[in-house]
């Protein structure tokens, strides 16, 4: 478990049939070091299994024991209860775990138990799909939050009491993980494929950080990926979750199942040998490049706010409150989640509010951004330069004072009204925190609700953030919408932007009726969204479009990505040394990357599609090899000798770009080879040249499959 929760490398494998044989699978196929399996019953061969899995350093997880929605026993991989006379008693299970030693991670608990928030209720109304229940009716968000929680609780306790030890994992698809890691588990991970990805997997890192606990990924590729038809598109989709799921941080990675069989493809099918080929040429890279420990850089989070009950995936009610009243069907609050989906697309050409000299709209600060819990401890909060309010937030004096702690250590903070809401009852109206004196955060009093009207807006102040731009345009209103303001008195704010319906109207007019405005406290700034509409509202799109848009292009990092917006990038750092890694999501085409330090482009990359590049950038020099499958063994920089030692692995020879940064001559000595190397760019040949440590992955028969009479079944999902 030590690779997973604090080492360099990225656990990669597969789910496998029941017993040593399912697991021995995996070895020989080459798809990597873990598996996820069902618990064998007979004890013999369970402890075998475990016994193999220590000898040949694969990584075991175990699907459930526990019925869903019940303390009953499961019978693994046939989803049938069985008595608890037929299953291990607890000193059998803790000499099973203990026979794997270290290479046990655990095993999944309350599979999909978002489902009670995130499935039609159909699945649930009379137990339908034999698994949860209804929550039980609640009249506000706290009780139906606490409902939820101690349902959880009472499982993964009983289990931990009754069953036996071993860290409990969790395993959904929504972004409830907060939640979980209240109700006890130990550790996070995403069912990938149903939902949003980019949302998804931003939310469990994003709980994995703010809680503190590792996760994974597991790949839903058969279910999830495609028709039942399997072609290049589904081929590449398949490829992209793979190394989606590695830049985005996942500590172990795994698919559920669509490699061994397939609909009508059989194990010996083309499509199937291809499919695990795509998993053995990610096993392979996984142990040839070693991915910086700690997580990718992520300079903007979204607030996944207190009592928030949305699921993020499918239903559209709150809270599992299926027929509890209209109140719990997604409103405003919910909806202003949707602005997650425009931070990877770029700007139309057309949009005269988008500056600068490029326009790297698409291209988040880092690549990434976190959906990050409230609850966390405020150290976890100032990882972030900018944290926003999207969806529900009730308001506490606890998270009040974090967000001054934030915002007075430097942090930069973006509120609307209803994000301060004290009230529980989603039927009710708003009411605001300390009755509205927001003044030492915000600079101002709210005083109530005003009236409902189609508005536009205009802005009349630049921010003291020099490079959040908006523009104080002396033409006709802008996102002009129907929606509520709130009646404020400034108390030392600085209002940048106000209520404005006709071309004349004055600067003096628009600050008397305040819809943004910002304040200082300490070395940060808070920005309110003086309205009573939530962000979601209908009449407010435009309006908090063109804020994010202003807070994305004025949190930009050192090293920035420009192109199509189909290309992900993640910044992972370790001892100075960046790491950019760049993904073309584009299933079909190659894609342009453009490569922007310090505000200047430095270099183009192509990247094919479904594909990856790496970068590898310090204060002098950037270095691009043409193959990801690269790893920096040795890199020591000398400014007084103005010199780079290098040693690098390569999988095979390769012309690599070398960047000199600076604007004097640098001495390269790359692999023993002495190079002189003037500012700007220079591109080398450089030979293979294998790392001791991992050479079987370096072999050039890797990628063959070895032949093997294929006669498993039963995967755990």
């Amino acid at each position: 478990m030590k690779a997973v929760l604090m080492g360099k490398g990225v656990i990669v494998g597969a789910s496998a049939p029941m017993g040593v044989q399912g697991a021995e699978y995996v070895k020989k196929l080459k798809l990597g070091n873990f598996i996820l399996t069902g618990i064998p019953l007979d004890f013999n061969e369970a402890l075998a299994l475990a016994v193999y899995c220590r000898k040949s350093k694969t990584y075991l997880m175990f699907a459930e024991w526990l019925f869903r929605g019940s303390l009953d026993l499961l019978m693994c991989c046939a989803r049938k209860k069985i008595g608890r006379s037929e299953f291990f008693s607890k000193e059998q299970i803790n000499e099973i775990l203990e026979a794997a030693g270290e290479y046990y991670i655990g095993r999944m608990t309350l599979g999909e138990s978002g489902g009670m928030l995130y499935w039609p209720k159909e699945y649930i109304k009379d137990r339908a799909s034999k698994n949860y229940t209804y929550l039980p009716h609640a009249g506000t968000v706290d009780k139906a939050k606490d409902e939820y929680v101690s349902l959880l609780r009472k499982t993964l306790d009983y289990e931990r009491a009754e069953i036996g030890g071993g860290m409990l994992w969790d395993v959904d698809s929504s972004m409830t993980f907060k939640y979980h890691a209240e109700a006890g588990f130990d550790g996070f991970v995403i069912e990938s494929m149903p939902g949003d990805n980019n949302f998804l997997y931003s939310a469990i890192r994003g709980a994995s950080r703010g809680c503190r606990k590792p996760w994974g990924a597991h790949i839903a590729m058969a279910c999830y990926g495609g028709s039942n038809i399997i072609d290049g598109l589904w081929l590449n989709r398949w490829k992209t979750s793979l190394y989606y799921s590695y830049i985005a941080g996942a500590g172990f990675i795994y698919p559920e199942s669509g490699y061994y069989t397939f609909s009508k493809y059989t194990y010996d099918s083309a499509e199937m040998k291809e499919a695990r080929r795509i998993l053995r040429e990610f096993n392979r890279f996984c142990n040839v490049h070693s991915r910086p420990a700690g997580g990718p850089e992520v300079k903007i989070a979204f607030a996944h706010g207190n009592l928030d009950g949305h699921p993020g995936l499918w239903n559209k009610y709150v809270w599992g409150q299926y027929e509890n009243g209209d109140k719990w069907l997604h409103g405003p609050a919910e909806k202003s989640w949707n602005f997650v989906d425009k931070i990877y697309r770029k700007e139309d050409w057309s949009n005269s509010q988008v500056h600068g000299e490029s326009d790297f709209s698409g291209h988040p600060a880092g690549g990434l951004y976190d959906v990050f819990p409230v609850e966390s401890p405020i150290e976890e909060w100032k990882r972030y330069q900018c944290i926003i309010f999207l969806g529900w937030n009730t308001m506490t004096e606890e998270i009040y004072e974090k967000l001054k702690n934030y915002v007075s250590s430097g942090g930069h903070l973006i509120m609307a009204v209803p994000h301060l809401n004290m009230e529980t009852d989603r039927g009710k109206e708003l009411r605001i925190f300390r009755d509205g004196n927001l003044e030492e955060l915000f600079g101002l009093l709210v005083k109530g609700k005003g009236e409902k009207a189609v508005n536009g807006v205009g802005y009349v102040n630049d921010s003291t953030i020099s490079s959040y731009v908006f523009s104080k345009w002396a033409c006709d209103p802008r996102f002009i919408g129907n929606f509520t303001p709130a009646l404020v008195e400034i108390k030392g704010g600085k209002v940048i932007g106000g209520i404005r319906n006709f071309h004349g109207a004055t600067m003096e007019e628009i600050k008397d009726r305040p819809l943004l405005v910002e304040n200082s406290l300490g070395k940060g700034k808070a920005f309110l969204v003086t309205t009573w509409s939530w962000p979601g509202d209908e009449g407010m799109l435009e309006f908090f479009n063109d804020i994010l848009r202003a807070v994305f292009a004025g949190e930009l990092s050192r090293i920035m990505i420009n192109g199509s917006d189909r290309i992900r990038h993640a910044i992972y750092d370790e001892s100075g040394i960046k790491t950019v890694y760049l993904l073309n999501t584009d299933l079909g085409n190659t894609s342009i990357a453009s490569l922007w330090l310090d505000g200047s482009k430095i270099a183009e990359l192509p990247i094919a599609a479904a594909d990856m590049r790496i970068v590898f950038v310090s204060k002098h020099l950037a270095i691009i090899p043409e193959d990801k499958c690269t790893e920096i063994k040795f890199w020591r920089s000398s400014d007084e000798k103005a010199a780079d030692d290098i040693e690098m692995a390569l999988l095979k020879t390769q012309k690599i770009t070398f960047v000199n940064l600076t604007r004097k001559e640098r001495i390269l000595t790359l692999n023993g080879r002495f190079i002189q190397c003037q500012p700007g760019q220079i591109v080398l040949d450089v030979e293979k040249r294998i790392d001791l440590d991992s050479k079987e992955y370096y072999a050039d028969d890797f990628l063959a499959e070895p032949e093997l009479i294929w006669n498993g079944s039963g995967l755990p999902y």
